[in-house]
């Protein structure tokens, strides 16, 4: 019986112990850089847990793209990948955030860079912004802009009046 169980365990942790994929790993990195790395002016946190903040929990697609500029004759030349981290905000608007990762297994500190933050409205107009300003363009009301109130003749009249008797 002791036996069957270290057998268990030793496969256990071979089978986790497995190195993750490329893809895995640049989805993983771009996931766990600080944003502070792409404007100092920006907190110390984790670039998936800025968009989950500021996203109020909306769900988060981590793909991995082409980045723009590389080589498609020759992959072997490509040295990024791009990773886009995709928000479906609540009221129907599109955040699209792009990180270039380095493609090899060796990533060496501050080699992620930033590329680009868009949002894209119900209307399908695409807005590109800095990493900055992502909370407040998120957060900002979807509300029409205040009009006139509507006119009441009776009141009108009575305001005229008094102004002009004055």
């Amino acid at each position: 019986m002791r036996v069957f169980v270290a057998v268990l365990l030793l496969v256990a942790c071979a089978c986790a112990q497995t190195p993750p994929s490329p893809k895995r790993a640049a989805i993983q990195s771009a996931k766990r850089v600080l944003i502070s790395e792409f404007d100092i002016s920006l907190p110390r946190i984790s670039l998936e847990y800025f968009l989950d903040y500021e996203g109020e929990g909306a769900p988060i697609d981590w793909l991995l793209k082409d980045c723009p500029g590389n080589h498609a004759k020759a992959p072997e030349l490509n040295t990024l990948v791009c990773v886009e981290a995709t928000l479906d905000l609540r009221d129907g608007r599109v955040v699209a955030v792009v990180i270039a990762v380095p493609s090899s297994a060796m990533r060496v500190p501050g080699s992620i860079a930033f590329r680009s933050v868009t949002v894209t409205d119900q209307g399908s107009s695409v807005r590109s912004l800095r990493l900055i300003e992502l909370p407040a363009a998120i957060h900002r009301l979807q509300r029409n802009p205040p009009r006139d109130l509507p006119r009441q003749p009776a009141l009108d009249a009575l305001l005229m009046r008094f102004f002009l008797s004055g």
